[in-house]
């Protein structure tokens, strides 16, 4: 083998390795009858919780006390 072929070799093995290392974001990590952990997301029924970045997530997420007005009066 020539170093040039070497070199197509190791460029080839490189990229078939960086191919299969890259994140998957629609396979789940971890599945279950309740929810689904992906990468960037967990599921669970209707609702879906992302991560936006390293401290910080978003949700859509309704609870149900939100239908409870949270201000009491009193007479």
């Amino acid at each position: 083998m020539t170093i040039k072929s070497n070199s197509r070799l190791i460029i080839i093995i490189f990229c078939a390795i960086a191919g299969m290392s890259c994140n998957r974001k629609d396979l789940p990590m971890h599945k279950s009858d309740k929810y689904a952990v992906y990468p960037d997301r967990v599921e669970q029924g209707d609702f879906t919780a992302r991560a936006a970045g390293p401290e910080e997530m978003t949700s859509d997420y309704k609870s149900l006390s939100a239908e409870i007005d949270p201000v009491i009066q009193f007479k």
